[in-house]
Formats: structure tokens, C-alpha cells, sequence
């Protein structure tokens, strides 16, 4: 729990930083606060981006007869946010690339295979899985074409950014 001191707006103080106040008093969270001190309520943390803002904690604020925890958000400017972008960037490509190669494993599986990679062992030579696996890769490269396309597209702000949701949704459907 954290207090403020109202004559000066000191904050935040721990219950050990009330007391130092009274050095020569003796009393305990059970009595009650001094006067002259109140209680500071925790409230949410914002929502933000954390790629592009910050959040600061700030003088509580008094909302009715309580004083509530507040918080300023700080948005990045200049190299900070040409960095944040970046990452934002990257981490919205792997999420993507994560939600394509899982679209691929989760079809080889379902037609028995242990992913993608196991396909390429029925390619060497003439087998009994081999027009499968045939099949499957071509398949495959046409979904990454697809998942490279979109990707394009996002860059040249022919379309917006998509969920890995709506990337999956985006590409061929294996026949």
C-alpha cells in the first residue's frame, strides 16, 4: 500500500516513510493514518503499444474522497520511435511467418506426416508416398509465394497489415 502526504504532495511513501515522520509517536496501520496523509488506491496500468509508448507513473489524483494511482503515456519520438517501428515491424512478420509454417505443419500432420520437413525424405526416389509429397511440396512453395506476396502488398500500403489470422485465411488451401 502507498500513501501521499497532502501538505507537499510527497509520493509515494510506504508506511515505514509515514512513521519516520512521527519519530517520537508510536502507532500502527491498525490505528489509522495521520492526518494529514491518505491512502493512494492502485489502479490499471494503461493499454499501449509498447513498440512505439511508455507509461510513467504521476501524482495521484483525488477522485471523489480518494486519492487513485495515475499514469502519463508517453509516446516515442525520433530514433526511438524509428526503433520501436522496427520491432514492431519484425515481430508483426514473425507472427505471420509463425502462423504460415503452422497452417503447413498442421496439413502435413493431418495426412500422417510429422511436418513439412519429413516430406522431403519421400522426394529422393520412387515411393508409395511420392505423388503425395509431390503434391504437398508444390503446395507449400504456393503458399509461401502467396504469404511473400501479401507481405508485399502490406509494404506498398496496398492493403492493411493483417493478423496472422487473416494471413492464414489469405492463402491456398491445400486440394
Amino acid at each position: 500500500m502507498r500513501y501521499i502526504r497532502l501538505s507537499d504532495g510527497n509520493y509515494p511513501m510506504s508506511w515505514n516513510n509515514v512513521k519516520a515522520d512521527f519519530p517520537n509517536t508510536s502507532f500502527s496501520k491498525a490505528s489509522g493514518l495521520p492526518e494529514g496523509y491518505a491512502v493512494v488506491t492502485d489502479t490499471s496500468k494503461p493499454t499501449i503499444d509498447p513498440f512505439i509508448q511508455d507509461f510513467v507513473e504521476v501524482a495521484p489524483v483525488l477522485n471523489g474522497t480518494d486519492y487513485e494511482q495515475t499514469f502519463e503515456i508517453i509516446d516515442f519520438t525520433g530514433q526511438d520511435l524509428t526503433d520501436g517501428l522496427a520491432l514492431k515491424k519484425s515481430d508483426s512478420i514473425e507472427q505471420a511467418e509463425r502462423a504460415v509454417q503452422d497452417y503447413i505443419n498442421t496439413q502435413c500432420v493431418s495426412l500422417g506426416y510429422d511436418n513439412v520437413n519429413s516430406i522431403a525424405k519421400y522426394l529422393t526416389n520412387e515411393n508409395d508416398f511420392y505423388a503425395e509429397c509431390q503434391s504437398l511440396s508444390l503446395w507449400v512453395g504456393k503458399v509461401w509465394t502467396k504469404a511473400i506476396s501479401i507481405q508485399a502488398d502490406v509494404e506498398a500500403g496496398t492493403i492493411s497489415e493483417p493478423t496472422p489470422e487473416e494471413v492464414v485465411a489469405m492463402l491456398p488451401v491445400y486440394e
